[in-house]
């Protein structure tokens, strides 16, 4: 399961290299759905 966590930062930086409430949220599920 640890494999897929660099995985899902590298795809969505802004999920915990960024402040996730920084984009406001709207912005973080569009980017996950994406």
């Amino acid at each position: 399961m640890r494999q897929n966590e660099p995985d899902s930062e590298a795809a969505a930086p802004w999920l915990s290299a960024e402040s996730p409430t920084d984009t406001g949220g709207a912005e973080f599920e569009s980017g996950d759905r994406r």
